[in-house]
């Protein structure tokens, strides 16, 4: 009868033991899951997905975020090192979206909108020289004998590569053999206007007349495209734009 008393009194033991370490697995996950979804609550809470704010400009820029909280008390932006370019109050009247400063130079900015009931909206933003390049309305054009001319439509395909806003000027100067052709303009400018992230834009920059100084069977119009966005400019050379040939 010990025995069984002492076999009996162990295995109650071990039950109530497992009874324990089961009831202490459960209320350590129970704590951890909710944990884990108070975490996520308060990071949805505190840090919004990006596409919810946006930069746009249109003669200024304009910092927007949808979403409940909205307007926004105040804002900051910060550049890449992490250092602080400025910060700057917004009347809480404004709704959904106000100006701020356009960021001064090309490069990273991180721009933060808080709103009155302490949310963030944030956005990376990057602001750097577009791609672009020159197209005319054919890609051959003829001339039967020196002095003929011909006609080209010229286009500057503009291609926002960036994540912000593009508010650039662009200038245009045609390059060819100055011994085989003369064109008539030479160069062309176009903006400053203003893209989207994204956003690509054909630009009508006029219609170029080249004629003929010299024989030849065939010639190409090349250009150099440069991009201006405040004091920085970018240059780069478009390998084609025309070929002249001698029709006859």
């Amino acid at each position: 009868m010990r025995g069984l008393s002492t076999v009996a009194a162990f295995v109650f033991f071990v039950v109530i033991f497992a009874i324990f370490v089961a009831t202490a697995i459960y209320y350590y996950q129970l704590l951890r899951q909710t944990a884990v979804q108070g975490e996520q609550q308060v990071r949805s809470a505190a840090l919004p997905p990006d596409q919810l704010a946006s930069l746009a400009y249109n003669g200024t820029c304009i910092f927007s975020a949808a979403g409940p909280g909205s307007p926004f008390a105040y804002y900051l932006t910060i550049n890449g090192s992490g250092a602080r370019v400025f910060n700057s109050s917004v009347s809480p009247r404004l709704v959904g979206a106000f100006s701020v400063r356009c960021p001064p130079d090309p490069g990273l900015y991180k721009y933060i909108g808080v709103r009155q009931n302490g949310q963030l909206a944030y956005m990376y933003v990057y602001v750097g020289p577009s791609a672009a390049w020159v197209a005319a309305n054919g890609t051959i054009a003829a001339v039967r004998r020196v002095g003929d001319s011909a006609a080209a439509t010229l286009y500057l395909n503009v291609y926002d590569n960036s994540t912000g806003y593009l508010p650039a000027s662009f200038s245009v100067s045609l390059i060819y053999n100055t011994t085989l052709l003369s064109c008539t303009p030479s160069t062309f400018s176009a903006g400053p206007t203003a893209f989207g992230p994204g956003e690509q834009v054909p630009i009508y920059l006029g219609t170029a007349t080249c004629r003929a100084l010299a024989p030849f069977t065939s010639t190409v119009v090349k250009a150099v495209v440069t991009q201006s966005y405040g004091a920085y400019s970018w240059s780069w050379t478009v390998p084609f734009v025309l070929e002249l040939v001698n029709a006859t």
